[in-house]
């Protein structure tokens, strides 16, 4: 649904990564203030299906194009909010009570239902345009730098022998991931045609080759000022070049045998067939 925001559900429990539906515009984010639209979130829930059943939003920083909506959507549904000290802070500040969010770990093992989700802890692409954390609870409307990215988070989803790993920040650690081996791999790449190729290339060792991915969906390369009633479209330079980065995943997967699925807004994707 735009940027990381991903709904997970094997037709009986349903988890969600960050939440971002209401996606102010370029000029309301770097020269105004910005909220949630409730409203927006309602409908865009309503359109994915997403309903009381949902029992977890797993924020994987706390950027507004991540976090901005999900103490919405946990209100409005009940899930969980899990993320770091900084979402605790914009859950806080939106009156999401203190039972209804958990604080990340790494390493930290979380089920629900057949979903399970380990939690690894990670570092922000290059460009960190509010970085830090956190410390007081965000009341909005506020300026986009008040949403700052403190810890960042990759999320393995594993359900039954199927294993995902949804990596939303185009940056590494070193042997982060050495020995875990996964079918689908949601690649985050915003940024990533602005770095050296040698950094996309050491970026591709330590993500796709080290986990061994059959699939890749790269996420995190749209322009979410736009709205979701509209069709998604490549964020836009001097924020990314995506005509950078397309053609070289094309020819990284295509080498690699790997298939590679680009998605568009509200595509639902069948991982176990």
């Amino acid at each position: 649904m735009g940027v990381t925001t991903i709904l997970f559900e094997n037709g009986h429990d349903r988890i969600l990564i960050d939440g971002f539906f209401s996606r102010p515009s370029a000029f309301s984010t770097l020269l105004g203030k910005i909220s949630s639209d409730e409203e927006t979130v309602k409908k865009c829930l309503d359109k994915a299906g997403i309903g009381k059943e949902l029992r977890a939003v797993f924020v994987s920083h706390s950027h507004w194009d991540h976090v901005l909506d999900a103490p919405a959507v946990c209100k409005q549904t009940g899930a969980k909010l899990i993320g770091s000290s900084s979402t605790q802070m914009v859950g806080k500040g939106s009156g999401l009570p203190d039972d209804q969010m958990i604080i990340a770990k790494d390493g930290d093992v979380l089920k629900f239902g057949a979903i399970r989700v380990t939690i690894y802890q990670g570092i922000h692409s290059f460009g960190d345009i509010a970085a830090g954390d956190i410390e007081q609870p965000v009341k909005t409307p506020s300026r986009y730098t008040a949403f700052k990215s403190g810890t960042c988070y990759s999320f393995l989803i594993e359900c039954g022998d199927y294993r995902v790993l949804v990596h939303p920040s185009a940056n590494f650690i070193v042997d982060k991931f050495q020995g875990l081996k996964v079918q689908t791999l949601f690649l985050g790449v915003a940024t990533l045609g602005k770095q050296p190729l040698s950094f996309r290339e050491e970026y591709w060792k330590e993500l796709v080759e080290m986990t061994q991915p059959s699939k890749i969906i790269p996420i995190h390369w749209d322009d979410f000022f736009r709205p979701l009633t509209s069709q998604i479209e490549p964020m836009f330079w001097p924020m990314d070049k995506w005509w950078v980065t397309d053609p070289w995943l094309r020819d990284k997967c295509k080498a690699s045998k790997i298939e590679l699925s680009i998605p568009t807004v509200w595509e639902t994707f069948e991982l176990v067939e």
